[in-house]
Order: structure tokens, then sequence, then C-alpha cells
């Protein structure tokens, strides 16, 4: 049985402590019961350890497949794939560079749409797979590393560089090369 939780934050902990308590989370029947909580998994790291303290009172950790949905995306662009451009030596007795150009698109290699993200992580729940999925001690880790970038940003302390959408970054990333004599390469220039 499988229990998916997109719902506010708050709520995870009270759906879970019910569905437990009227027995549907017991695996002694030899079925599995599994719960995927939809991110944020909490606010901070003091509220994402609670939470895990409290649904770990419910399940056991491999029960609980916290879902980031970005880990389990497929390529879905109309035209996903890579396209290569380098120099190669001319075949010859002169030392001569020629362009070589490599393309791969998907969908002329394998003529399908690809399945969503939430298609492979429902499956990879269902099978048991939690590769794509985090552990309480990933999310903790990853909050005590981002908090403090929050933080600073609440403070006004780390100024965010905005920048349009489909441009090349904002101006300071430009800079941050300059002063030290680079520059980022225009592969349209």
């Amino acid at each position: 049985m499988l229990f998916y939780l997109a719902t506010p934050p708050s709520l995870f902990e009270p759906i879970i402590e019910r569905i437990g308590s009227v027995g549907l989370l017991d695996e002694s029947a030899e079925a599995w019961r599994r719960v995927i909580i939809e991110k944020p998994f909490g606010r901070d790291l003091e509220s994402a350890r609670a939470l895990n303290r409290r649904i770990l009172t419910v399940l056991q950790e491999s029960q609980i497949y916290r879902i980031d949905h970005y880990l389990g995306k497929e390529t879905v662009q109309p035209r996903e794939g890579i396209s290569l451009q380098f120099e190669a030596k001319v075949p010859g007795p002169r030392v001569q560079l020629g362009t070589v150009k490599m393309d791969f698109c998907y969908a002329d290699y394998f003529g399908q749409s690809p399945s969503t993200g939430y298609e492979t992580l429902l499956y990879d729940c269902m099978v048991g797979d939690a590769t794509l999925f985090h552990r309480a001690d990933i999310v903790e880790a990853g909050w005590k590393i981002v908090a403090p970038v929050l933080d600073a940003w609440q403070v006004g302390a780390a100024p965010v560089s905005e920048y349009a959408a489909g441009s090349w970054g904002p101006a300071d990333a430009d800079a941050l090369l300059v002063r030290d004599g680079r520059a980022w390469h225009d592969p349209l220039a």
C-alpha cells in the first residue's frame, strides 16, 4: 500500500499518525506499506529533525520515501539531447584543424516520449528502490548547508544577483571571472 502526501508540510505528521493509528502502516502481514512525502521537508534544520523524530515513531525509515522530484525527472524538452563541437586534426601531412559537430537527440534515437519524473519515482517506490529518495540524514545534512545561506539572505548579508530568464546569468558572474583575467565562453558568439 502506498500513501502519497502532497500536502502542506504542517499536515505530514498528523496524516501519518492517523494512518498509523488505524493499522494501515503495519507490515506484519508480509505486505509493504510506504509513504511518499513531497518536499519541503521542514522549514529549517530543527523542524526537519523534529518531523523526522515524530514520523519515525510511526514508520520505519525503510517505509519513508522523501521525494525530490527534480532527482527523478527524465528528459522532457522537445529537443532534449546534447550537442558538442570541437576541433580535430584533418587527416593528412599538414597540421590543420577542422570543426567537428556531434549532435544527439533522444527523439531521433529512441522515438518515444520519456516518462515523467513522477512516474519514475512512483514506480521506484512501489518496487522498493529508494535510490532517488532522501533518507533522514540526507535531509538534515541539506538543511545544515542551506540554512546559513537562507539566514544570510534574510538579513541582507548575502545579496542575490538577479538576471533575466533565458540570459547567460547575472553581470556579477562575468565580473567574478574578469577580475582574474578570464571570461565565459559564449558558444553562440
